[in-house]
């Protein structure tokens, strides 16, 4: 009776898992199980995968197979890489079958957001093959007196597994600091990688402002125009009425469709508000460019109070808008990415209190000393000339394991 339960779950992985190399195939080739390979996996291919795998896979012998949740998975984040094979699932619990059927595994490098996923292939990898972990957003670290969501509930369990069995990590952000401490996790190989900035999307910066109308623009992730969350735009949008200030949002193709139309209903009523449809991650740049100002508008709100979050996490957008060339209104509450924008003199910080008069504060701006040392940035901060770091991690960590 077991053998045929086990039968009938490796006919139900094979028929369940799709690929995308080119065209849609129904199994895993031969020639792609025995080559010598560095696994990708995540539940959600977020717009990092593709941008690292456009340049590692220029320097690197082995090929990458991504494995990714298929209702997850974004085709505009991986435009780039259609000769990468992705391994589309319908669930967690098929990747120890997929894993077993690999010959020559070099390496697994892991993502969240959540980090089911990875918890998985951890679990069930050989001893023998090294596991990094790729965070950004740290569930670990939200604590104080408010209330988690249920899915954020149930990842804490997977997420501290996997900070406390990667042999490395790969941190997006300094989340790791607190996080340290609260898991009592001890050293390990550690590079910070951030977003960086993609060679060929990076513009050079262009409009200055004026007193008639200054267009700042939002491109990410939205919430639900009922929750008091740091990124529900309203809050930033009822600061903008009546001024000569006008703020656009691109929503991530990631964002629920009922929330996008939810927003298009109210930027109706608004006029300082312009919703756009999803825009491709490889024609962002050209898109951002057009405008004054990008805007991370992360405030402190009632019922977000995580310390730990305002101090040390990262986001995305400043790299986007830095690859647009331009300049960042970034709100202070968020520590380590205001101290990169005063910095590296590419923005603007502002309180809560100022932001009531930001027209006043952005003309107030000398934009040719702003957009000089965005340029100088776009020199040093570009994906081609740091990928080396993960490369260099990955040839450490199989030559410590092998």
């Amino acid at each position: 009776m077991i053998y045929f339960l086990l039968r009938h779950l490796r006919n139900t992985i094979k028929k369940s898992i799709h690929f995308v190399r080119g065209n849609i195939q129904n199994t895993i080739s031969d020639a792609i199980l025995n080559q010598e390979t560095i696994l990708i996996v995540c539940e959600s291919n977020v717009p990092r995968i593709e941008r690292m795998l456009f340049y590692l896979r220029k320097i690197r012998k082995e090929q990458f197979v991504v494995i990714c949740s298929k209702a997850k998975f974004q085709e505009s984040f991986f435009k780039r890489c259609q000769d990468v094979t992705v391994v589309l699932v319908d669930g967690e619990w098929q990747i120890p079958g997929i894993l077993k059927q690999f010959k020559k595994i070099k390496l697994i490098h892991a993502f969240e957001s959540r980090s089911i996923y990875a918890y998985y292939a951890l679990k069930s990898k050989g001893k023998n093959i090294p596991f990094i972990f790729d965070f950004q957003d740290l569930y670990t670290n939200y604590t104080g007196d408010k209330k988690l969501p249920k899915w954020m509930r149930e990842n804490l369990y997977f997420e501290a597994y996997c900070l406390r069995n990667s042999d490395a990590f790969v941190s997006y952000s300094l989340e790791l600091i607190p996080a340290r401490k609260t898991l009592g996790i001890g050293k390990k190989p550690t590079i910070y990688f951030p977003f960086y900035l993609d060679d060929a999307e990076i513009k050079k910066p262009s409009l200055k402002t004026n007193d008639e109308r200054i267009d700042i623009v939002y491109a990410g992730g939205i919430a639900a125009l009922n929750r008091n969350v740091s990124f529900n735009l309203s809050l930033t949008e009822k600061n903008l009425r009546n001024s000569n200030v006008f703020l656009h949002i691109y929503p991530s193709p990631s964002s629920g469709k009922d929330v996008i139309e939810e927003y298009k209903l109210y930027a109706r009523q608004f006029p300082n508000l312009i919703m756009h449809n999803p825009v491709p991650n490889n024609a962002m740049g050209a898109e951002l460019n057009q405008y004054h100002y990008g805007i991370v508008p992360f405030f402190k709100t009632v019922e977000y109070k995580s310390t730990n979050k305002y101090k040390y996490s990262s986001a995305l957008k400043i790299w986007n808008y830095l690859e647009a060339g331009l300049p960042i209104i970034i709100a202070a509450d968020v520590e380590y990415q205001a101290w990169l924008i005063k910095h590296y003199g590419v923005g603007v910080v502002v309180n809560e209190n100022e932001f009531k008069d930001i027209s006043k504060t952005l003309n107030a701006q000398n934009l040719d000393f702003i957009h000089q040392n965005i340029v100088e940035l776009q020199k040093q901060k570009t994906l081609s000339s740091n990928i080396s770091k993960i490369d260099s991690l990955y040839s450490q960590r199989m030559k410590v394991k092998n």
